[in-house]
């Protein structure tokens, strides 16, 4: 891979770092804040700092610590969008819910790339 398209894929990540960042504050603050919406808050901010550390080509913390919290955060993500929050919005499950983890779906790439790649 030449430098030139290296730096471009660089540049497309720290875009999406910072569309995503101000989407992500604002799914906390949009609507009554509860236990597991602190929870998820949690559980979450670490996968928001791994995306900007893979953005930015930083090392912080161990690789081990990173490939454990990608699988724990991801399967958090799946239990608390299909499970959790539709039982504490009392709405059921319905498909448009998951728009938010398609979107995201880059930063699970990134974080397991970061997990895998760049903190080898």
């Amino acid at each position: 891979m030449s430098k030139r398209h290296s730096e471009k894929i660089s540049l497309g990540w720290k875009i999406y770092f910072w569309l995503i960042l101000p989407l992500i504050g604002l799914s906390y603050i949009n609507g009554p804040i509860h236990f597991w919406l602190a929870v998820d808050f949690i559980i979450s901010t670490p996968a928001v700092v791994g995306l900007f550390l893979w953005a930015y080509h930083k090392n912080w913390l161990s690789q081990r610590f990173w490939v454990v919290y990608f699988w724990i955060f991801l399967v958090w993500e799946l239990i608390y969008n299909i499970v959790i929050e539709p039982k504490v919005s009392g709405e059921p499950f319905q498909a448009l819910a998951l728009l938010a983890p398609v979107l995201l779906i880059p930063l699970y790439v990134a974080l397991y790339r970061y997990a895998h790649v760049l903190n080898a």
